[in-house]
């Protein structure tokens, strides 16, 4: 049997040091993760970076390829690819275990905000000083010379493909982006791209997807208060099941105008809020730097806080954090409400805070209330938007015991209590509403994780459930429809919605009741899911016709008449 030099090149010894590092690194910086995923994640990366070497070492055979130095540049990159997702992932494998990542939706914007938000900069600092170490072991050991039948190699690299894959397979929960990318690539092998149907269809125009109010808004209301909690991911069905009998939410049930058919139109926090305050459909995933330029524009354009402003209400956007979202603090607020690093570090003696990078360093939402009673106190109109963190960091629920509705109803007894005592009750509206839907694993062809709850709430109100079919851009005209006594708009023809950052998906609900779901990648649009509660579609919008109204929808936000 023949045996190679391969083995004792600068790649191989990279590639062994590097494989087990990274069972090392997973297993210290992971270690309240089950030993067994991470060996089974571990093994699936190892056996990608395995292969790259043994790519190379094939190529390395083709002389006019070897020459060319190819095998030595493809070697580098895949590896250099391989390496920063390895370290890296141990940073948001918690957010992995709930949300799919895959690199056929991830670009240059996802290491951009990798290093910038989630990674520290000691991670950044630990992956530079890594690879340079691992990098220096590899040329110095030399001495280490190991001769291995390549046959040999290539059945260890083969079983062990396969047992990887085969763990991966029958894993409920197997967070890595490889496995992330492979399940991509058989989706796409198995989805059809969207044909253009035969016919010409109408179109929407798309100024549908536009509801904001251009011009001044003047009304008379009794409620002097409006206090708008928006809470973090909770969708209609969480929210009925973790609601318990005599909290806030329900207790208030008889006062309550539900709208009871009410969607996001996008699947972030930053976009969702967004559309709730400006009454505009956003068309582009929320944490892409390139996206951003494009939306950020709509902090300088009139949104429900000017409606507010108009009739004499000071404005407030509230978070108990450290950061608050970028554009959607950027509008015509009187005040931004968070705390500073030091505030949290405070704070955690009497409230829950934690700090697990710093666009999550937060405390639990109660320990707002203070201000908001200040504000309350100073202002005799007062619109308070306060973003409810609980749900964005698991630490809370695990911490309390608590989930994330039952935090948000103990806040919402606190300030019942509280305006009671002032006085001020009669005359506040509450809203509570939810920025986004659920966006954990399998649950993206469920249209139940797009439906999220809106209720208004004030002691003089009669219980009415309304079953129109709404969305976050209607927030405003049902908000004013329900302090002037008004009727609500008409309910909508359907309600778009861009799936979460890195998803790269894009849906319909329709008022029929009939569910869409397009992958939308630059080179493959295909439908995952067309359907009216598990049957047939009933109503006549097709995939191909709401992507086309998104298409013309983004020329139009992009146009100079956008405003």
């Amino acid at each position: 049997m023949s045996r190679v030099a391969a083995p004792d090149t600068f790649r191989f010894r990279l590639t062994v040091l590097t494989v087990l590092f990274f069972l090392g690194w997973k297993l210290w910086a992971l270690p309240k993760q089950p030993t067994a995923m991470l060996v089974g994640t571990w093994l699936f990366e190892a056996c990608a970076l395995a292969w790259v070497f043994t790519l190379c070492a094939a190529l390395d055979r083709v002389r006019v390829v070897a020459r060319l130095r190819l095998p030595s540049a493809l070697f580098a990159a895949g590896y250099l690819l391989l390496y920063v997702l390895g370290f890296f992932t141990v940073f948001f494998f918690d957010d992995q275990l709930v949300r799919k990542y895959s690199l056929l939706d991830m670009g240059p914007d996802a290491v951009a905000y990798l290093l910038h938000e989630v990674a520290p900069k000691r991670g950044v600092v630990q992956c530079a000083v890594t690879l340079a170490v691992l990098c220096l072991a590899a040329w110095v050991s030399t001495r280490w010379r190991p001769r291995v039948p390549s046959a040999a190699l290539l059945a260890v690299l083969g079983v062990a493909s396969v047992g990887a894959v085969t763990v991966a397979s029958s894993s409920a929960k197997f967070p890595t982006p490889l496995w992330d990318l492979a399940l991509d690539l058989d989706e796409v092998r198995r989805h059809p791209g969207i044909a253009k149907p035969s016919g010409e269809r109408p179109r929407h125009p798309p100024s549908l997807l536009d509801r904001a109010s251009h011009e001044a808004v003047r009304f008379e209301s009794r409620y002097s208060r409006v206090i708008v909690l928006v809470m973090e991911g909770v969708t209609q069905s969480h929210f009925d099941a973790t609601a318990r009998e005599g909290d806030a939410f329900r207790r208030t049930v008889p006062q309550q105008h539900v709208y009871s058919r009410y969607f996001t139109n996008d699947m972030d926090s930053r976009t969702g809020m967004l559309a709730t305050l400006t009454s505009r459909f956003v068309p582009y995933e929320a944490y892409q730097e390139s996206n951003h330029v494009r939306f950020s524009k709509l902090s300088g354009m009139r949104s429900l806080v000017d409606v507010m402003r108009e009739n004499g209400y000071h404005t407030v956007l509230a978070s108990a954090q450290v950061l608050a979202e970028r554009v959607v603090r950027d509008l015509s607020w009187h005040e931004n409400v968070v705390f500073t690093e030091d505030e949290t570090d405070a704070l955690e003696k009497t409230y829950l805070c934690f700090n697990p990078y710093r666009f999550e360093d937060s405390c639990e939402d109660r320990a707002m209330l203070p201000r908001l009673f200040d504000r309350l106190k100073q202002h005799d109109k007062l619109f308070w938007v306060q973003q409810l963190v609980w749900g964005h960091q698991p630490e809370f629920t695990r911490k309390s015991g608590k989930s994330d509705v039952q935090s948000y109803a103990e806040l919402l007894d606190e300030l019942l209590a509280e305006l009671e005592r002032a006085g001020q009750l009669e005359t506040t509206l509450i809203v509570v509403t939810s920025d986004h839907g659920i966006r954990q694993r399998g649950t993206e062809a469920l249209m139940s994780s797009y439906h999220i709850p809106l209720f208004f709430y004030s002691p003089g109100l009669a219980r009415i459930e309304r079953p129109e079919l709404h969305s976050q851009i209607d927030f405003k005209d049902l908000l004013l429809a329900e302090l002037t006594g008004a009727e609500p708009p008409a309910e909508a023809p359907f309600a778009l919605f861009v799936g979460p950052t890195y998803s790269s998906t894009f849906g319909a609900v329709t008022k029929t009741g009939d569910f869409m779901l397009v992958k939308d990648r630059p080179l493959a649009r295909y439908v995952l899911a067309h359907e009216n509660a598990g049957g047939p579609p009933k109503g006549a919008e097709t995939p191909y016709e709401l992507l086309r109204l998104f298409d013309d929808y983004r020329e139009y936000f992009e146009s100079p008449g956008f405003r």
